[in-house]
């Protein structure tokens, strides 16, 4: 395909030859909790100017249930992980 488009456009040469790579940033993650299941996430990946460091922020997406589910785990977490150490 990368041959054709060649063949057919002198701007995509053009494109295709300076390699610019776009970079994924952002993506929708699923985290599987043992106490309330999956919990779904958007994520967003902040680069510094040098992008030499990467601060990741997860974001409940409406509608997914996650927001429910990071609800319980305030009200039972700390409860379900004292319990689960003192096992």
């Amino acid at each position: 395909m990368a041959e054709r488009l060649h063949g057919a456009s002198e701007e995509f040469t053009r494109l295709w030859e300076r390699h610019e790579v776009a970079v994924h940033r952002s993506s929708r993650m699923k985290v599987l909790h043992p106490e309330v299941g999956a919990i779904e996430f958007d994520t967003e990946a902040l680069l510094t100017p040098a992008e030499d460091q990467r601060v990741f922020v997860f974001t409940p997406p409406p509608g997914t249930g996650a927001i429910e589910a990071l609800e319980l785990l305030r009200v039972v977490g700390p409860e379900t992980a004292h319990r689960s150490h003192t096992r």
